[in-house]
């Protein structure tokens, strides 16, 4: 497993100064599939565990952008995919079940 704290990255890491050990990039292998993992912040949409996050590895930056519109159709855009120094293609989304268990929609 690969793993990366919000110290570790680039850019300065978490908005917060006390949350510098936690996870902002987890990676392990399952079925030759990779599972990310992070750690959830102040800056979350939640507070507390109401969830999880999932990541989807794809072949392409197209097949990210066509996965991303199907997995954000119906639901909200938290992050527009984009590139990032981790990844050609990166975005986050609540999905429309997500949504629909909050009551965002």
């Amino acid at each position: 497993m690969a793993m990366m704290t919000f110290g570790e990255m680039p850019d300065g890491g978490a908005p917060d100064p006390a949350l510098q050990d936690r996870i902002a990039h987890g990676r392990n292998k399952v079925h030759g599939r990779d599972l990310m993992v992070s750690d959830t912040g102040p800056w979350s949409p939640h507070q507390g565990f109401a969830g999880f996050n999932v990541q989807v590895d794809c072949d392409s930056v197209s097949k990210a952008h066509d996965v991303f519109a199907a997995l954000s159709e119906g639901g909200q855009i938290t992050m527009p995919i984009a590139e990032t120094f981790w990844a050609p293609a990166f975005g986050m989304c609540r999905d429309q079940f997500w949504c629909a268990v909050d009551g965002q929609l």
